[in-house]
């Protein structure tokens, strides 16, 4: 939703912008990448779940 102006704003990060940071890092820390990917795959089967 940032496209139309509704998401974090610049200064602020975000779980997707830390991902994509985490990239660059993947050989070296993979845990840069893989905390905020494990935080957003939780979340998802968690509203998931609790839709069904």
């Amino acid at each position: 939703m940032s496209f139309l102006g509704l998401g974090v704003q610049p200064p602020v990060t975000s779980l997707g912008n830390m991902v994509g940071y985490g990239r660059e890092y993947l050989t070296r820390a993979p845990w840069i990448l893989l905390a905020p990917s494990a935080v957003i795959v939780v979340t998802t089967l968690s509203v998931s779940l609790l839709g069904d």
